[in-house]
């Protein structure tokens, strides 16, 4: 964040901006070699080859959609707010289709017709791994609904601090703070930009909150627990059926098998 006396800047550093550019263009080539690999496995007839193939391609396709989503939020959004007005390009919210991630919106809004600045705290998904997510809006004196972003409250590393910024928006617009606690939303209609209905914008109670927490924190540490048992199970296993020729032994008969005295070479 870049302060002057009147004016701030809000965007993701330069060093974010590399190591996802980075990351992406390694990850390209491996990725474009799916297609003729599918391709060959295919015209061969390797069924199986081709259903393993297939999800690993799937898998990798979510990967490379999320690290593109992720670079080009880091490219493009920015929020300066200066002492007339906020000047915004963020992600444009409630958008459908497949590309709904990469629409984006640039906006100036005098602080003049800035009515609100809400805040929410949403959770996505199950007990199993809820993901929360706390969002900031700016509300217009014409009902218009305009949302600076989201952040996650788990993950603060070079994250753009969208609460702060929307503070400092209604510091200066003059007008309170509105905080919507925590509610559950659907993961479903977030992607498909559905509103949220009544039940989604009811506020949860503390106890449940705790729950959610509470079962969230320990289906984690299953989760760890689980996969360092496989982690270990797998080399204990691998080290008990491994074969049991050493490499001594592989040494030594390597060398009974060579001539001892090998006749040398004729000179022409």
């Amino acid at each position: 964040m870049a302060e002057a006396s009147e004016r701030q800047v809000w965007s993701s550093g330069g060093v974010r901006r590399i190591v996802l550019a980075f990351a992406f263009l390694l990850l390209l080539p491996f990725y474009a070699s799916l297609g003729p690999m599918l391709f060959q496995r295919i015209s061969r007839g390797l069924v199986g080859d081709t259903i393993a193939l297939a999800l690993l391609g799937l898998v990798f396709t979510a990967l490379m959609a999320l690290l593109l989503q992720q670079l080009i939020h880091a490219v493009r959004t920015r929020v300066v707010v200066d002492g007339r007005a906020t000047r915004l390009t963020v992600p444009q919210a409630g958008q459908r289709g497949p590309f709904f991630m990469f629409n984006y919106q640039s906006k100036e809004i005098p602080h003049a017709d800035v009515a609100a600045v809400e805040t929410r705290s949403e959770v996505y998904g199950g007990s199993l791994a809820p993901v929360l997510l706390k969002s900031t809006r700016l509300t217009t004196k014409d009902g218009t609904h305009v949302v600076l972003g989201y952040t996650n409250a788990n993950d603060q590393e070079d994250q753009i601090p969208f609460p702060a910024i929307g503070a400092e928006i209604a510091k200066r617009a003059g007008v309170p703070v509105k905080d919507h606690g925590v509610v559950r939303r659907s993961v479903q209609s977030r992607v498909l930009g559905v509103a949220s209905t009544a039940s989604e914008n009811t506020a949860l109670p503390e106890a449940e909150i705790a729950a959610i927490n509470t079962s969230h924190t320990r289906n984690l540490r299953l989760l760890v627990a689980a996969l360092a048992l496989l982690v270990v199970g797998g080399i204990t296993l691998d080290f008990l059926t491994a074969s049991r020729t050493s490499f001594a032994e592989m040494g030594a008969g390597l060398s009974k098998a060579a001539p001892e005295n090998p006749a040398p070479a004729k000179k022409k």
